[in-house]
């Protein structure tokens, strides 16, 4: 991943833990289903609540423009995973 004409790495990859308001986190959960647990790197692995999660197409799209969403609604807490080119 990268351009050529670009001396070094172009590749962006963003892993967050971001904790939402309830109001927030209500209204981004509607729509969503059952999903497995979110995979981030090591370090953040100690911000992330239990779960259950949920995440949808439509959430994924909301949040991330090419990355993958995970909402845990007990706790109020969404986890974004981003990889791309810059």
């Amino acid at each position: 991943m990268g351009d050529p004409r670009v001396p070094g790495p172009s590749t962006y990859w963003i892993d967050a833990v971001v904790q939402l308001t309830p109001a927030v986190a209500d209204q981004l959960a509607a729509g969503t289903s059952s999903a497995g647990a979110p995979q981030v790197v090591e370090d953040l692995v100690v911000e992330l609540p239990a779960g259950p999660w949920v995440g949808s197409v439509e959430l994924d799209r909301t949040l991330s423009a090419n990355g993958v969403v995970r909402l845990a609604p007990a706790s109020g807490t969404v986890v974004l995973r981003s990889i791309g080119e810059g």
